[in-house]
């Protein structure tokens, strides 16, 4: 499993972006963390818009309802993208879902604007 961090100012197209890839490629799912955040996307995709607040629910939604809908009990999705909502995490809960996603066997990149640049770990 890789990690890519796309960090940019906001209004800067990332969303946008993430909707371009989705519709080239069935393989991709997107995870936001509310509904608002969800309607931003075309309704066509919206079946591979998950809608979680923890790791555990998004891999229970991964592993339930099959959204890229390659076989019955089977799954390929090729990677995860993630809108910024996540941003809001703990440090030691963001390195707790990354390590967790590790389940899934697949590719992140997260989509966001980080507000807090000039502060240090």
């Amino acid at each position: 499993m890789g990690l890519k961090i796309h960090n940019r100012p906001r209004g800067s197209g990332k969303t946008q972006e993430c909707i371009d890839r989705m519709k080239s490629d069935e393989k991709l799912l997107m995870l936001v963390t509310t509904h608002k955040q969800k309607e931003y996307y075309p309704k066509e995709l919206h079946d591979r818009i998950i809608v979680a607040k923890n790791i555990g629910d998004t891999l229970n939604h991964i592993q339930t309802h099959n959204p890229t809908k390659i076989q019955p009990g089977g799954f390929m999705l090729k990677k995860l993208l993630i809108d910024e909502g996540f941003l809001g995490m703990s440090r030691t809960d963001i390195a707790n879902f990354y390590y967790e996603l590790g389940e899934i066997y697949s590719d992140v990149e997260m989509y966001c604007t980080d507000s807090q640049e000039k502060h240090t770990l």
